[in-house]
């Protein structure tokens, strides 16, 4: 996402106008990137149900791609931090007593 954001939202933009099989190879290959966060959720979080881990991992990922279309003018590597952290602490809650602080590197 963060090494072709342009491409990834022309991709969930004009997804319905791709040509059929290239339409599938998409749809096959984010079912399973989707599908193995859910395997490391269900691991990290063995209490969650399935629907539970469903609703986790899809809006980690949609608040995740909506980043697509931003710009913050940040570096990379804040940028990736960010959004480790922000992604950890949607899927994993945050450890009790700490402070979120969002662009400080993830300590987990």
């Amino acid at each position: 996402m963060l090494n072709s954001p342009g491409l990834v939202a022309l991709v969930l933009s004009e997804r319905r106008v791709l040509p059929p099989d290239l339409r599938a190879a998409w749809d096959r290959t984010h079912r399973l990137h989707m599908e193995e966060w859910a395997r490391a959720l269900r691991l990290a979080r063995p209490g969650l149900g399935e629907g539970e881990v469903a609703l986790l991992v899809n809006a980690a990922a949609g608040m995740l791609l909506t980043t697509v279309r931003y710009r913050s003018g940040l570096d990379r590597s804040h940028m990736e931090n960010i959004l480790q952290e922000m992604a950890a602490t949607a899927l994993l809650g945050a450890p009790p007593g700490s402070e979120v602080r969002v662009g400080a590197a993830p300590t987990r």
